[in-house]
């Protein structure tokens, strides 16, 4: 790092004190790059230039993402390119496609990190240029649209991002410091013309809103961020709370009792919920109002009845007196297994999971060796035959109390044009079911199958 710098010093001094904190990952040893995201704004122009300046030793590379949503964004591609040859530092520029329908602005986020997530690699680190009045904002847009999950979390500071670490190093800096930063250096930016845009929410907030309140209360800022610092305080304790109710309740993989869910406080039995979530792989959660209605729905109805929470891909049902927590299904389609059992022992993909085939010496299936088997699914009207009768599979999944929503997604195993067996989910405690004429007997092979139900992270 460069020691004797006056230009840009008070700037420079409170930039040096936070990244070389023990949490900040630019005071540790990394073979990996320092990747910039760089607009071409204020923000991530001083950001870039700092870092150009003070850790010259380093991998340093500005990443800039083109969203096409401006008449200028080629030309802002051209000055990020230029400026980061003046700077002698590699650049990437990345177009992208935004979806137009819906929130833009959230679209055009989605986009923009998927491009950071493709790009990046083990042990880089990304730096963002968000700073405290950018953290405020995200406060108080949090706080009217009502998704603050969590309570009142702002952007967090460091974060896991695909292989790499997110940095956030402004957050404690407020936006005149960046600006008298580029003033004292000379620093040319772009300037958005979007940004005086009221339709977005970010902009009416910053340009009429926030405004009036800090007239009115000098102090706003600070006591909102004061505020955020003791949320996550009590939030951490909340979150251990939740991982010990998680250990008592949840029945791996992915069940919650709701006999037992049901003794705990409602903010408990919420944050159980959005700890199910997390463990599920899910970045983004449920707002309190979102889980505190499906709890009631999921309380409150019928047994007969399915009641579902859907949430970015990820499903709730509940079935008996248990919530279960999965992927969305996928359709699946018949398959032909061509391969004899004796060739496939070590399992069989199928949609939403894979079959284990494995030999077994007392109550499996028996087969020759070589017989061809095929796999169904639930149309309407499938029979098993019990001696001299029939059951249908309706009477056959209510029987064995297999989950309802997942019935029409279940594997058949046929021989021929007949049903022989329903492969169980030995994590769930669901039995296989074989057709007692197809049992095994002396000196012929005997096969298990079972169905390893793909239910997400859990597993």
């Amino acid at each position: 790092m460069i020691d004797d710098i006056e230009i840009g010093k008070a700037l420079i001094d409170s930039f040096l004190r936070d990244v070389s904190l023990s949490d900040s990952p630019l005071s540790q040893q990394s073979s990996g790059r320092i990747v910039v995201g760089y607009s071409g704004g204020l923000d991530s122009h001083v950001l870039l230039h700092l870092v150009s300046r003070l850790f010259a030793e380093r991998s340093i590379h500005a990443l800039h993402i083109n969203h096409g949503l401006h008449i200028d964004a080629d030309k802002w591609e051209s000055h990020c390119e230029e400026i980061c040859r003046e700077l002698n530092v590699a650049y990437t520029g990345q177009k992208v496609e935004v979806e137009r329908s819906g929130n833009l602005e959230n679209e055009a986020r989605i986009a923009r990190y998927q491009v950071f997530e493709d790009f990046l690699e083990e042990g880089d680190t990304l730096l963002l240029g968000h700073h405290q009045d950018d953290q405020i904002e995200t406060l108080f847009l949090k706080m009217f649209r009502g998704d603050a999950p969590m309570g009142l979390q702002g952007m967090p500071m460091t974060r896991t991002l695909a292989k790499a670490t997110l940095y956030r190093p402004f957050l404690r800096q407020q936006r005149k410091d960046l600006y008298a930063y580029a003033c004292d250096v000379g620093l040319e930016w772009i300037e958005d013309s979007s940004n005086q845009n009221m339709s977005f929410d970010r902009n009416f907030l910053r340009q009429q809103i926030l405004p009036q309140l800090v007239s009115r209360w000098p102090r706003l800022k600070t006591t909102l961020l004061q505020h955020e610092v003791r949320t996550k305080s009590v939030q951490s304790e909340l979150q251990a709370l939740s991982e010990i109710d998680y250990q008592k309740i949840a029945l791996p993989p992915g069940r919650l009792d709701l006999v037992v869910l049901g003794k705990l406080s409602l903010l408990r039995q919420v944050n159980l919920m959005r700890t199910c979530f997390l463990k599920a792989g899910l970045k983004h959660l449920p707002s309190e109002k979102l889980l505190s209605e499906s709890l009631n729905g999921f309380f409150r109805s019928k047994e007969d009845s399915q009641p579902r929470l859907s949430w970015q891909g990820f499903i709730v049902d509940r079935f008996s007196d248990h919530l279960y927590f999965h992927k969305e299904l996928h359709k699946a389609l018949p398959k032909i297994l061509n391969q004899p059992l004796v060739e496939i022992d070590k399992g069989v993909d199928v949609e939403n999971g894979r079959l284990v085939v494995k030999r077994t010496e007392s109550g499996g299936l028996m087969l020759n060796s070589d017989a061809v088997m095929s796999i169904r699914y639930r149309e309407g009207g499938e029979k098993m035959k019990f001696g001299g009768q029939h059951k249908t599979l309706k009477n056959i999944f209510q029987e064995n109390k297999m989950p309802a929503f997942l019935r029409d997604h279940w594997p058949l195993i046929y021989l021929d044009e007949e049903l022989v067996l329903i492969p169980g989910i030995s994590a769930w405690s669901i039995p296989t079911i074989v057709a007692p004429a197809q049992k095994d007997g002396e000196g012929v092979s005997a096969w298990s199958i079972a169905w390893q139900f793909q239910s997400g992270n859990f597993d």
